[in-house]
C-alpha cells in the first residue's frame, strides 16, 4: 500500500497501491470493523466496497519506488481525490482526478460483503492539474458544507465539490512558495478557521467559510519555527515556540499561558501533535491556574 486517507468522521478509508503502470484506489467501510463489538478482538476488513485503476501513461522512472501520491477521501465517504503531488503534464505520475463513491446502505451491509463496484470518474474543473497540497474540509465540525482546498505554497483556492465544482475563492497568501508553511496551514485547520505563519512575528487567523481574515495573533519575532493548532471553536491557539507551547485568545492576541514541561529541541511536530490530543477544556483549566 503506498497511500491512504481516513475520512473525518471515521467511518470511511481509501487506500492506494500499485501495479506496473496502475493505480489501485480501493475504499473501505470501517463501520464494518465494529463487528461483534469485542474491542480487544479487532475486525479484519477483506473486500473494499468499491474501487477504480487507473492507467498511468509512463512507468516509474529508474530508481523510483513510487509515486508520491496525495490520496483524500471526504467525509461521508462519498468522493475521493487523487493527484501526484510533485509533477508537470510531461512527467509520470497521475493528474487530479474525482471519483464518486456513494457509501453504501444498511441493507446493504446487511446482505454480506457484496463485490466492489467500480467508482465512476467525476469531471471536475480541476482534471489534470498537479497540487503540492489538497484535501476536503467542512466549513463546521459537523456541518453538511464541505469543500476542497489545495494550495501551491504561496496561495490557497477553496472549490465548491458540487457537481463540476466552481471555485469560490482564493487567497493569495505569499510571493514565493512555502510548502512548509502552507502545510502547517492546512494541519492547524480545525472548525472554520485556520492560521497561517508565513508572516515573521505575526500569525493570521483566516476564516474558511468566508475566506475573510479573522485576526492577527503577534508574537515574537526571534526564534525558531512556529506550527499552530486552533481549537474547534477558533477561539483559542496553541502556538509552538522556543521550545513551548503558547496559548493565545485569537480574537484578541492576548497569550493566556505558556506551557513549558517536556518539550526540547526539534520536537515541534510532536508539540503540535500533543496540542491536538489535550483537552481544550484541560488548557482553560491550567490557564485558570496560572492566572491565580
Amino acid at each position: 500500500m503506498q497511500a491512504f486517507d481516513i475520512s473525518d468522521t471515521g467511518k470511511h478509508a481509501v487506500t492506494l497501491y500499485y501495479s506496473g503502470t496502475k493505480a489501485h484506489i480501493e475504499v473501505w467501510d470501517l463501520e464494518e470493523t465494529k463487528g461483534n463489538g469485542e474491542l480487544s478482538r479487532p475486525q479484519i476488513l477483506r473486500e473494499p466496497y468499491a474501487h477504480a485503476t487507473i492507467d498511468i501513461s509512463k512507468p516509474l522512472a529508474e530508481g523510483m519506488l513510487q509515486w508520491p501520491v496525495a490520496i483524500d477521501i471526504n467525509s461521508t465517504g462519498a468522493q475521493v481525490t487523487i493527484c501526484t503531488v510533485v509533477g508537470q503534464p510531461d512527467d509520470p505520475g497521475i493528474p487530479f482526478q474525482v471519483f464518486r463513491a456513494p457509501p453504501r446502505t444498511a441493507v446493504q451491509i446487511g446482505a454480506g460483503p457484496p463485490a466492489p463496484w467500480e467508482l465512476d470518474k467525476i469531471e471536475t474543473i480541476c482534471d489534470g492539474q498537479y497540487f503540492p497540497l489538497a484535501a476536503h474540509h467542512r466549513t463546521e465540525l459537523y456541518s453538511d458544507d464541505e469543500r476542497f482546498w489545495v494550495t501551491d505554497g504561496s496561495s490557497f483556492t477553496v472549490y465548491s465539490i458540487e457537481g463540476r465544482w466552481s471555485t469560490l475563492y482564493t487567497l493569495d497568501m505569499h510571493p514565493k512558495p512555502d510548502i512548509l508553511t502552507a502545510q502547517t496551514a492546512m494541519m492547524s485547520i480545525h472548525g472554520r478557521y485556520f492560521a497561517w505563519t508565513g508572516e515573521r512575528g505575526a500569525i493570521s487567523i483566516w476564516d474558511f467559510q468566508t475566506g475573510q481574515l479573522f485576526s492577527h495573533v503577534f508574537i515574537s519575532a526571534q526564534g525558531n519555527s512556529t506550527f499552530p493548532v486552533l481549537s474547534s471553536d477558533g477561539s483559542l491557539i496553541a502556538v509552538t515556540r522556543n521550545n513551548t507551547i503558547q496559548i493565545h485568545d485569537t480574537r484578541t492576541g492576548i497569550k493566556l499561558g505558556v506551557f513549558k514541561k517536556g518539550l526540547g529541541n526539534n520536537k515541534y511536530f510532536e508539540v503540535v501533535f500533543l496540542a491536538r490530543i489535550i483537552s481544550w477544556r484541560t488548557i482553560q483549566r491550567q490557564l485558570r491556574s496560572q492566572s491565580l
